[in-house]
């Protein structure tokens, strides 16, 4: 997958070229909302064995997929990933 860096800066222009207000972008960004909302769909579909095996919970990819439209569900499940996978490092770690 090849993303389009956006620069935070107002008025300021992506890799692509494009505005940070251009409609393109908008358009774009939408795009990729919808796609990832789609994979996670899929995801859910998955028995949570496999879902354990890729390191979400079915909890997680519901809590994903009940977030706005207007975000960006892949965000949230990557967070709450990260934070599985933090957890259990912690949790190693202490054992230890």
């Amino acid at each position: 997958m090849n993303e389009v860096t956006i620069k935070t800066i107002a008025g300021a222009t992506n890799s692509a070229g494009f505005s940070d207000s251009s409609p393109l972008r908008h358009i774009l960004s939408a795009f990729r909302k919808w796609r990832n909302r789609r994979a996670i769909q899929r995801l859910a579909r998955l028995d949570d064995r496999i879902l354990h095996d890729i390191g979400v919970t079915r909890g997680d990819v519901m809590s994903a997929l009940s977030t706005s439209r207007s975000c960006d569900a892949s965000l949230d499940l990557a967070a709450r990933a990260e934070e599985r996978k933090l957890a259990r490092k912690a949790t190693r770690s202490i054992r230890v």
